[in-house]
């Protein structure tokens, strides 16, 4: 029998990773621009967060038993904050919406306020956050397979974004943007205000300046 207060970590884990991806899953739906065609990288990466997510929902089935307080606390903490990040990037570019995850395209604003003042592709942190938070709550040897290989695709996919942006005409202004703020780790430049950072209104912003 499966003693109460692990009962009760697995189902709150459960609840917190489960609202998590339908969190993604809305978001994607109802903020984010489409493409007519879907390219070959972007379909695949498709099917892998899919079987990433069967994956981490498997495991979590499989070692309920195992999960304890301290992994709960961890896991939640991840979760939680990648949905803050996440929802901050949405409400930066929720009135000019960016392409779907690994669409790879550049743009021609660059977003430099709320999470993109921190960090250059939020986005994608929140869902590598997500993945290792699943790991930490499941505590099971299958659930590390995605974090093992999720964040290479965010990488690549945020590396060909930056290349395109690099070839357009915000060039210039995308090269300082890159000095001053990381892309996935924030600079001590971000916290010093270096760039942009606005509290009110988080509109899209050009940052040749």
């Amino acid at each position: 029998m499966v003693p109460s207060r692990e009962l009760f970590s697995w189902v709150i884990g459960d609840l917190f990773l489960a609202g998590c991806f339908l969190s993604f899953a809305l978001g994607s739906m109802y903020f984010f621009k489409r493409s007519v065609g879907i390219e070959g990288f972007t379909r695949t990466a498709g099917y892998l967060s899919s079987i990433a997510v069967g994956i981490d929902l498997s495991a979590l089935i499989i070692s309920h038993t195992t999960t304890n307080i301290v992994r709960l606390l961890a896991s939640v903490a991840l979760l939680v904050g990648a949905q803050a990040l996440y929802w901050s990037a949405v409400n930066t570019t929720r009135r000019r919406p960016v392409g779907i995850s690994f669409a790879m395209t550049a743009h021609d604003e660059v977003f430099v306020s709320e999470a993109y003042h921190y960090v250059r592709h939020p986005m994608y942190l929140a869902y590598i956050m997500t993945w290792v938070g699943a790991g930490l709550l499941a505590n099971n040897d299958i659930a590390y397979i995605p974090i093992v290989v999720m964040p290479g695709l965010y990488v690549y996919a945020a590396s060909r974004e930056e290349y395109l942006f690099s070839k357009s005409r915000l060039g210039p202004s995308y090269e300082r943007y890159k000095h001053l703020t990381g892309m996935f780790f924030p600079k001590l430049t971000s916290f010093l205000g270096a760039t942009p950072k606005r509290k009110h209104r988080p509109e899209v912003e050009k940052i040749s300046r």
